[in-house]
């Protein structure tokens, strides 16, 4: 059994791509402009809000921001799961992204407070994969000991492996490229407040 869980944000506690492309919908549409066909692709390619903005709504990167968050809805089921691992686990975030946005992300869904300690990469200075940042994540406890939870094989999964932590990837339907890291456990992203629940919750 683990003895903290560190959960990664986006794509893994929330549905970052989901809400930004909600958003961008509702802004295009307020400004009076019709969605091109390939958004939710442009979506998934952008790296962050301001990329999106520089390449659908050039000058408008806070109205797209305020249009994501107001799309990110909480999820009981997610609450609940972290409610409940907390009773047993240290739970940390760990999260690439700039501090106030992401501690803005929180607050939308419900999840500020539920955490033992939040790290972020705006205000660590760096982000993963270094592997300082697990460092960071594990201290005070032994990685084998640990649970990473994230969707990015090579942010989150190839890091945790690397220091000795289990994983749990959020495919999202994807397959397990060749090489890549073998996870200890895969999911999809509805599934994964009842499976650590029913595996690590008290």
């Amino acid at each position: 059994m683990p003895d903290r869980i560190v959960f990664d944000l986006d794509g893994t506690l929330i549905d970052r791509d989901a809400a930004l492309l909600q958003g961008a919908e509702e802004l295009l549409a307020r400004l009076g402009f019709e969605a091109p066909a390939n958004l939710g692709a442009r979506v998934s390619e952008a790296a962050t809000v301001a990329a999106l903005a520089r390449d659908i709504v050039p000058g408008r990167s806070g109205e797209l921001t305020d249009c994501m968050l107001a799309a990110i809805k909480p999820r009981a089921d997610v609450i609940a799961m972290l409610r409940g691992l907390r009773a047993a686990n240290r739970l940390v975030l760990l999260t690439n992204g700039r501090a106030e946005l992401q501690r803005r992300k929180l607050r939308a869904a419900g999840l500020h407070g539920l955490f033992d300690e939040v790290l972020i990469s705006g205000e660590l200075g760096f982000g993963k994969p270094d592997p300082r940042c697990f460092e960071l994540a594990f201290a005070g406890g032994d990685a084998q000991h640990a649970l990473v939870v994230g969707d990015d094989l090579e942010r989150d999964i190839l890091p945790a492996v690397q220091a000795g932590a289990r994983t749990c990837w959020i495919s999202r339907g994807r397959a397990l490229p060749d090489g890549a890291p073998q996870p200890t456990m895969t999911c999809e992203f509805p599934e994964l407040p009842r499976i650590l629940t029913c595996q690590y919750a008290t």
